[in-house]
């Protein structure tokens, strides 16, 4: 193949720097996603076995992180008059509570059990808590145990001051320990996440993973699409390849006509 323009390196260096502190981010990015997509598939994954597992039932229940995602099937006795709310939750853009009762299994009688009954909106003034209808003694509880990640973005802390309901900012060991102050009684930082169709259940859509794979990938497609465009323009602004490229298709297209009118 004869080359009529070599091709040669003409640095530009805004450009250069420009793609030198871009680039290491877009592909950082790219596969931050993919590790996101890929833990998301393993969570998946193992609600999938949970799931094909039997609920438990009072006989076999215990609190435990390991039961995340557990499939249960209780007989629970509900306090009346204390529960917990889990502040700024959001639901199709509107900011409320979830509503946490506390409750007892015949399997740990003096231990508390957290139970998610699900969203409620909250009222324009936040000194205004929603009135919620009390269940108490025994009901039939069925549903799945959940253990929520600590969320690193949540910058009010709890601080409970001994009034009901207590309002709670994110459910963890550190909040469960200021608000019982009863080792014995204290319970893990996992609630029970009830079925929509109980008729203890407020508004209830429950997600166990915020975003799909699907959305994941997309991202991390994105990102590495970007990263190539960089990649790209980095090439483009920094040589003569568009020159090159340029002369090359020149060149075939004479060749081209050469070898018609030589034909003719």
């Amino acid at each position: 193949m004869n080359f009529s323009t070599k091709f040669h390196w003409q640095p530009n260096w805004k450009i250069l720097l420009f793609a030198g502190v871009f680039l290491p981010l877009t592909l950082m990015l790219g596969f931050w996603q993919s590790d996101r997509a890929d833990q998301k598939r393993e969570i998946l994954a193992v609600q999938e076995l949970q799931t094909q597992l039997p609920a438990f039932s009072n006989d076999t229940w215990q609190q435990d992180s390991l039961n995340h995602l557990r499939q249960v099937d209780l007989q629970l006795s509900f306090e009346a008059d204390r529960h917990l709310l889990l502040a700024n939750r959001l639901v199709e853009g509107k900011v409320g509570y979830e509503v946490i009762s506390l409750a007892y299994s015949s399997s740990q009688p003096s231990r508390v059990q957290l139970v998610n009954r699900g969203w409620v909106p909250a009222s324009f003034d936040r000194n205004e808590l929603p009135k919620i209808e009390p269940v108490a003694g025994i009901q039939q509880v069925q549903g799945y145990y959940y253990c929520s990640e600590p969320n690193s973005m949540i910058q009010q802390s709890t601080e409970f001051n001994g009034n009901w309901p207590a309002i709670v900012f994110d459910l963890d060991d550190l909040a469960m320990q200021q608000i019982f102050s009863d080792e014995s009684q204290r319970p893990v930082a996992c609630v029970i996440r009830l079925q929509a169709d109980s008729p203890l259940a407020f508004y209830v859509d429950w997600q166990i993973v915020n975003q799909s794979v699907a959305k994941h990938i997309g991202y991390a497609v994105q990102w590495f699409s970007m990263a190539f465009a960089l990649i790209i323009l980095a090439l483009f602004s920094n040589s003569n390849l568009a020159s090159f490229f340029r002369s090359e298709k020149t060149t075939g297209q004479s060749g081209t006509s050469g070898r018609t009118n030589h034909d003719k």
